[in-house]
């Protein structure tokens, strides 16, 4: 059943292509959320997910786009230095090109976001979108611990995804996007279905039993609250992940206890925390050794130090990526950091609704930076849209802007017109 919703969703997608674009953009984070090939294997090798990226780009271009975006040219930038990395390296692997799809998959559909969505409307629409494929995820992860179904050998739940540190990373950065668009929604029933992905989020985050995942979510709320200090909503989100814990995820998390002293008073440190100790030994050798180009895009796992192969991820995206694409992949990694900061400075305009989602996706970006402190899910398409979303921003309130009376300035019935969401 899954994969045939996954197929029918492409499909659609197409078709909307063909008579309204920006409806079919409302599909995309199913195909983005959700990884078919976990129930039908067969699924993943036809790649259709990057092949309807690549049509959508295409479609989009031949409609005629403006191609002069900062993002674009870091974008393009990173593909360079990745396949490079691959080109160079020793060996070219299935897994190599596997990733680098990814990569083209998340950033062409973050383009064809950035060209489609020409009103506030349709960016509010497809945040609500957004969330309501991520509430899923959270949603299901907890119903898995609950009637202990689908977990893996440790007890832990992925969700819709194929990894547990994914599912969390893509709930526990997502949670902003809730808390700023519950805070400029004025319709009652939307502000409920924001709530609702409250909880879900923070709950799914603990059906994960994610170290990371947890880490990233509260760093998360801190930044909410420290924007939102004197707010009764910040306020009782943090109350509800305290009890949440405490109530329902302490005994998870205690179990994959990360510390501990022994009777000797000697502290050690669970089997999976003196593995990712060791990987990150293991990530600088690796580019210590090909400190340039790195040993290819998605050939960590398959890298031979000391004698022996590595077989895992380095639990981190900048180590990963240091090691894989070297440090021409770092810094070009790193530039489009640098301009998606830059591209938040220019949303400008006295509207309050951009200013709150410019720190919105500050606070996303931010927490995606930690998050890959755990975890290699740099490739994650909720990524790169996060990344092309200032560009979006700005775009819309320019032209807002120039369509509002009094120099550009948002005065009277016209502000108050297009505080209403226009069409």
């Amino acid at each position: 059943m899954p994969e045939k919703l996954f197929i029918a969703s492409i499909c659609a997608l197409w078709y909307f292509q063909l008579i309204k674009p920006v409806y079919g953009m409302y599909l995309y984070p199913f195909f983005i959320f959700i990884r078919p090939d976990q129930w039908f294997e067969d699924l993943g090798n036809y790649r259709l997910a990057l092949i309807t990226a690549v049509i959508l780009l295409l479609s989009s271009i031949i409609r005629g786009v403006k191609v002069k975006q900062k993002y674009i040219l870091c974008a393009c930038l990173f593909i360079v230095a990745a396949f490079l990395s691959i080109i160079f390296s020793a060996e070219a692997t299935e897994n190599s090109w596997k990733c680098f799809s990814d990569l083209l998959k998340a950033v062409c559909l973050s383009l064809v976001c950035l060209w489609t969505i020409k009103k506030r409307n349709e960016f509010i629409w497809f945040g609500r979108w957004v969330l309501l494929y991520i509430a899923a995820n959270g949603a299901f992860a907890f119903y898995q611990i609950m009637t202990k179904t689908g977990l893996d050998e440790s007890g832990r739940s992925r969700g819709f995804m194929n990894d547990q540190n994914d599912a969390a990373g893509l709930m526990a950065t997502s949670f902003a996007l809730a808390y700023y668009l519950f805070k400029n929604e004025k319709n009652p029933l939307i502000r409920l279905f924001y709530g609702i992905c409250f909880f879900c989020i923070i709950f799914g985050v603990f059906g994960t039993v994610s170290r990371g995942g947890l880490i990233t979510m509260v760093f998360s709320l801190v930044l909410i609250y420290r924007h939102n200090i004197k707010n009764i909503i910040a306020m009782g989100l943090i109350a509800v992940l305290v009890a949440g814990f405490l109530f329902f995820a302490k005994d998870l998390y205690l179990a994959r206890e990360t510390v501990t002293t022994t009777m000797a008073g000697k502290i050690r440190f669970d089997g999976s925390t003196v593995k990712r100790m060791d990987l990150v030994e293991t990530a600088l050798k690796v580019w210590a050794d090909n400190p340039i180009w790195g040993i290819g895009m998605g050939n960590f796992e398959t890298a031979i130090i000391d004698g022996r192969r590595v077989t895992r991820n380095a639990h981190n995206a900048y180590l990963q990526i240091l090691a894989e694409m070297g440090v021409i992949g770092f810094m070009a990694f790193l530039y489009i950091l640098r301009t998606f900061f830059t591209g938040l400075q220019k949303i400008t305009g006295t509207d309050p609704f951009y200013r709150d989602m410019a720190l919105c996706f500050r606070i996303i970006i931010l927490s995606w930076m930690v998050f890959f402190l755990f975890a290699h899910s740099y490739l994650h398409a909720i990524f790169w849209l996060a990344l092309a979303f200032p560009f979006i921003l700005e775009k819309l309130a320019a032209d807002e802007m120039a369509r509002a009376p009094a120099a550009g300035a948002y005065t009277g019935a016209a502000y108050n017109r297009v505080r209403r969401y226009p069409a």
